[in-house]
């Protein structure tokens, strides 16, 4: 099993494993893939990550630049594993992942909508401990931030890419 950085001849080998990943979770299938090509070509700042066991494709991250006031910081959407590869650390070997793109970048936040009780093993906790508001109606628990500078002062509302549609 590795990780590396996503390569552009994956495209379509991400997009089946969104949209599949997707459509098994309790949520389901809501344009993840779209949103997804639609970041990727978009002028938006992006960085992907994938897992590949077995020359498969099983695990993708995007992370896409955001901002808090004049803070830059990264949201993370999606990430996705294929279901049969769910519960053998393909997940958290993405979130490590991801915290390595965010620091070696100089980012200084990662923003997700998430389970908290998975999100928090990584460190997040709710965007309303520091103050962050979210520019849609999304319950206070699952919208979550993990900062990585805490000097900052990080009230005010996260800026999405435009992507987003937000």
């Amino acid at each position: 099993m590795r990780t590396e950085i996503f390569k552009t001849e994956m495209t379509n080998s991400v997009d089946s494993l969104i949209r599949n990943a997707f459509k098994k979770s309790e949520h389901g299938y809501n344009g993840e893939a779209e949103l997804t090509l639609t970041l990727r070509n978009s002028s938006t700042k992006t960085f992907e990550s994938v897992v590949i066991t077995d020359n498969k494709v099983v695990g993708h991250a995007l992370l896409s630049e955001a901002k808090i006031n004049q803070i830059k910081g990264l949201v993370l959407a999606p990430i996705s594993v294929l279901p049969e590869y769910q519960g053998k650390g393909i997940g958290s070997q993405l979130m490590m992942k991801i915290d390595s793109i965010a620091q070696n970048n100089n980012y200084k936040f990662i923003s997700i909508l998430g389970d908290p009780h998975y999100y928090s093993r990584f460190g997040y906790k709710p965007a309303s401990t520091y103050g962050i508001i979210a520019p849609m109606e999304v319950p206070e628990d699952v919208f979550m931030v993990k900062i990585f500078q805490q000097n900052d002062d990080y009230a005010g509302l996260l800026q999405y890419a435009p992507a987003f549609g937000l």
